[in-house]
């Protein structure tokens, strides 16, 4: 049920160059060389459509690389279709990126706007990425399928260290599979301060896709980004060769209006796969995010989130979990506010879970200090306004639970239906210590001796 899978030609009339394309682009052996200026309609059969680096500590500064392509033949895969940095076998590096912006490149492979094989030193600050993509059709050969339709603006499978990917724009780029507008199977010491809006990948990660390590996500918002699958901002999962993607933390960000469009999607703003890891949210907002599944966050892994002083508003799913859905392991949430979040489906042999929270873990979770208000379940089935758990161990302390609601839709008194625990559904074991309950409430559209059971909480144990 709704696993993260492990994720993982063009022709032109003229081919200038196999690396480093034609009008105005070169192929980079200069050390320290600076580049600067627009790059513009270069075109290369492999690598870097507007220019190739094979040197060291190369700065790029005040540049604009427009309209490049890296196509794909039999004997090269088309990457980094703006700029392509080395491969780590020869030592590339670019000391810095900075004041510049990618806009309308294409790559076959992966990077539509940038590949990133070596070291980039300083980091990627204030730069625009913009239109960009991945242009890759499944079914050329069984080893580009294993690679191909990566990050529509960034493909790193080297390292960005210094500053990272600071006070950057994605906007509009686009990915045939993973990373809309980053694909990460390398290393990120962080994204700060940066806009991620309008990004979409077919497969995974509209925005971003992370298979390794990206160390802190920082002062950044998300913004209308959409998949097909899994996670409509970001994807934290387990590639083909098992690397495995970790985020340590999530902090001072926003998560607006972020989507997947598949039936049985997870994470319309984040997901995170098993074994996969991310460390703390904190400090962050998710409003209007949709999914099948966990509207804002569906998390699989056993190491999941604590989740701290955030926000969860008007987040909805389909069948559980308006604002999360969690079958992992979700460590603890602290201080968060849930409001106005819900599940709802008009399927009448369907349950609706968890307006707020679908907890469907193997260890114990802890909520305290915590808020939840106006969530509800909507379903010919709906159980837990606020919560459902069949969780081994739900704590909650010091929380208030109020004006949540479940409503069963089924106009079938024949049918096991009903409208379940206002606040809380649970059919495990459930402790509440120091908590308010006010004003919840369930409802049906038939009278039925099935059609409504218990206010506030609801325990199920067979």
């Amino acid at each position: 049920m709704r696993k993260i899978k492990k994720l993982c030609a063009l022709t032109a009339a003229v081919l200038c160059a196999s690396q480093g394309g034609n009008v105005n682009a070169e192929v980079i052996t200069t050390d320290g060389y600076v580049l600067s200026g627009e790059r513009s309609n270069g075109i290369a059969e492999d690598a870097g459509g507007g220019a190739y680096n094979k040197a060291h500590d190369v700065v790029i500064q005040d540049a604009t690389f427009l309209n490049n392509s890296a196509l794909s033949t039999e004997e090269h895969y088309g990457y980094g279709g703006g700029y392509a940095n080395g491969a780590t076998n020869v030592g590339s590096t670019t000391a810095v990126i900075r004041n510049s912006s990618f806009e309308n490149n294409a790559a076959y492979a992966t990077g539509g706007g940038l590949s990133n094989s070596g070291i980039i030193n300083e980091g990627i600050i204030n730069v625009i990425f913009s239109g960009n993509r991945t242009t890759y059709i499944s079914g050329t050969s069984e080893e580009k399928d294993k690679i191909d339709g990566q990050g529509g603006a960034i493909y790193n499978d080297g390292s960005i260290n210094g500053n990272g990917i600071a006070s950057s724009v994605f906007n509009s780029n686009v990915a045939t599979r993973f990373g809309g507008a980053i694909m990460n199977h390398g290393t990120i010491v962080g994204i700060y301060n940066s806009s991620f809006s309008n990004n979409n990948a077919k497969a995974a990660g509209g925005a971003i896709c992370n298979v390794n390590k990206i160390t802190t996500i920082k002062n950044s918002s998300f913004s209308n980004n959409y998949t097909e699958n899994t996670g409509g901002a970001i994807c934290i999962s387990q590639s083909i060769d098992e690397k495995t993607g970790s985020i340590d933390s999530i902090e001072d960000s926003l998560f607006h209006g972020n989507y997947t469009t598949a039936a049985n999607a997870g994470g319309g703003a984040i997901a995170i796969g098993d074994p996969a890891t991310l460390g703390i949210i904190r400090n962050t907002t998710f409003t209007l995010n949709k999914s099948a599944y966990g509207g804002a966050i569906h998390n699989e892994s056993t190491n999941g989130p604590q989740i701290i002083n955030s926000n969860f508003t008007g987040n909805e799913a389909v069948y559980a979990g308006g604002a999360i859905s969690n079958i992992g392991k979700i460590l603890s949430i602290d201080t968060t506010k849930f409001i106005n979040n819900k599940v709802a489906n008009t399927e009448e042999n369907r349950i609706a879970g968890g307006g707020a929270i679908a907890e469907e873990g193997t260890t114990s979770v802890s909520i305290k200090n915590s808020i939840f208000d106006g969530n509800s379940a909507s379903g010919a089935t709906a159980i837990g306004g606020g919560i459902s758990n069949s969780n081994p161990t739900l704590v909650i302390s010091n929380s208030i639970f109020k004006n949540n609601n479940a409503t069963s839709t089924s106009t079938d008194a024949g049918n096991d239906i009903g409208a379940k625990g206002g606040a809380i559904y649970t059919s495990s074991n459930l402790s509440i210590y120091d908590s308010d309950f006010i004003g919840n409430s369930i409802s049906t559209v038939i009278d039925s001796d099935k059609a409504g059971e218990l206010i506030a909480i609801y325990f199920s144990f067979d």
